[in-house]
């Protein structure tokens, strides 16, 4: 996948339309390891509406490991009032 549409889609995550953000976070899915940089917007995504945390979630269990970039981002979640967004920015 080419990083613009990477892009793309991590900025659909932020779409005033529920619709557009499940959409994203299940294309993320589809694109797997490959949607690494998309990790702390995932991780995010899993505190929004159950259809969008339901392919948040399935995202970022295809990740593997964040990158180095994420790691300090990823921290930062983990007091989150969202005992889910913090479990994933923990994992």
């Amino acid at each position: 996948m080419v990083m613009a549409d990477l892009d793309d889609l991590r900025r659909s995550l932020k779409s005033p339309d529920v619709s557009v953000r499940a959409a994203a976070a299940e294309s993320l899915c589809q694109v797997g390891e490959d949607a690494v940089s998309a990790a702390v917007d995932l991780v995010c995504a899993t505190g929004d509406d159950e259809s969008v945390q339901v392919w948040a979630v399935a995202a970022l269990e295809e990740l593997g490991p964040p990158s180095r970039d994420n790691v300090d981002p990823l921290i930062k979640l983990i007091p989150d009032q969202q005992t889910i967004v913090a479990y994933w920015a923990i994992t």
